[in-house]
C-alpha cells in the first residue's frame, strides 16, 4: 500500500536539501527548490502537483519517477537508496538498468561505502509513550548488520524528519545489546 503522506513529507525534505547539497557542491543553486520548480521540472503546474501530492487527484508511477529524477538533478537526493526510498514509499517499480545508467541517476552515490552508511529512521505512526519499537525490527537489523557485519570499523549517519526517533533509536538498539551481553556473560559465566 503506497504511503502517499510520508512520500509528500520525504519529497518536501528533498526539496529543501536540493538548496544545501547545492550549496556544498558550489552550484550556483543557492536555495532549495521550490514545488513550482518541481512542478515544471515534471511538466505539471504547481497546482496540480500539489492536488497529486495531497492525495486529491491520482499520482503515477511515471510522475514518481520523473519527481525522483527532477529532485536527482537538483542534488536533493544523491544516493541511490533516497530514490529507491521514494519509489518504495509509493509502491512503484525500480527504475531500469538503463535508467540507473543514464543522467542523473548514475550520478547517486551507491550505499556500500565503508564508512559512511545511511539508515532512515521513518515515523512508523508509533505514539512515543511505548517502551518498545514495535515494527521497527528491519531497522533494527539493518543497524545491527552493518555495526556488527566486518571488524572495520563504520559510521553510521541516522536521518529524517525531527520527532521519528534518531536520538531514542540508537539508544534502544546499545541497551538491548548491553541487555544481550549481560544475559551472554551470566550464561557463560554459569556454564565455568
Amino acid at each position: 500500500m503506497a504511503n502517499l503522506k510520508l512520500f509528500r513529507e520525504q519529497v518536501d525534505f528533498y526539496l529543501f536539501q536540493a538548496g544545501i547539497e547545492s550549496k556544498e557542491r558550489n552550484v550556483d543553486e543557492r536555495r532549495g527548490m521550490t514545488q513550482a520548480e518541481l512542478a515544471d521540472a515534471c511538466g505539471l503546474n504547481r497546482a496540480e502537483l500539489n492536488r497529486k501530492l495531497n492525495g486529491k487527484s491520482p499520482i503515477s508511477s511515471i510522475l514518481v519517477k520523473n519527481i525522483v529524477i527532477a529532485l536527482a538533478k537538483r542534488y536533493g537526493i544523491t544516493t541511490k537508496s533516497q530514490a529507491k526510498e521514494l519509489l518504495t514509499l509509493m509502491n512503484v517499480p525500480d527504475f531500469s538498468p538503463a535508467d540507473w545508467n543514464a543522467l542523473p541517476l548514475n550520478l547517486l552515490e551507491e550505499d556500500t561505502s565503508v564508512n559512511d552508511s545511511r539508515i532512515s529512521v521513518n515515523d512508523t505512526g508509533i505514539p512515543r509513550l511505548f517502551d518498545h519499537f514495535c515494527g521497527r525490527d528491519d531497522l533494527f537489523k539493518k543497524l545491527k548488520d552493518q555495526l556488527c557485519g566486518s571488524k572495520i570499523t563504520r559510521s553510521i549517519a541516522l536521518y529524517g524528519k525531527p520527532g521519528v526517533g534518531k536520538t531514542v533509536f540508537p539508544r534502544r538498539y546499545s541497551l538491548g545489546r548491553a541487555r544481550n551481553q549481560s544475559r551472554y556473560r551470566k550464561y557463560t559465566a554459569s556454564l565455568a
